[in-house]
């Protein structure tokens, strides 16, 4: 009897952690279908605006999370009085290490790497790319 109700038991865990294949196939568009994003020219605009966020910009402020604006940080000019600034990092070349992400790895990053982010909005703009022709004539 105790074996049945071990049997019986594993076959719901078992089943409890099955799902559905459609719900785990999420898409990177925020849940809107063809027809919401293909509306109007102004919902497709949003939408395709929705991966200029997902891009690391290193021109505003506060975007490294330390206090400061590096508007002139790619000129060969550039100077800083701040030891620790972000600068030195870009200059070295290491683009993928910021302040909110320490590490460059993805795995226990939660998807904030610059790396993760791009693929979001390659997914948005591969999108309209291939549905281009549902764009309204404005």
């Amino acid at each position: 009897m105790r074996k049945v109700l071990l049997y019986i038991c594993s076959v719901f865990i078992l089943g409890g952690m099955t799902s559905c294949e459609d719900f785990l196939d999420k898409r990177e568009d925020v849940g809107l279908t063809e027809d919401d994003i293909f509306r109007d020219y102004y919902s497709l605009r949003g939408f395709l605006d929705q991966s200029f966020n997902q891009l690391e910009n290193v021109m505003v402020m506060d975007n490294w999370e330390n206090g400061r604006a590096f508007v002139g940080l790619f000129a060969d000019e550039m100077a800083t009085t701040d030891n620790s600034s972000a600068v030195f990092t870009l200059h070295s070349g290491n683009w993928l290490s910021n302040a909110k992400s320490n590490t460059t790895f993805e795995i226990g990053n939660g998807g904030s790497t610059a790396i993760s982010r791009s693929y979001k909005a390659l997914r948005i703009n591969n999108r309209i790319i291939n549905d281009i022709d549902k764009a309204p004539d404005t």
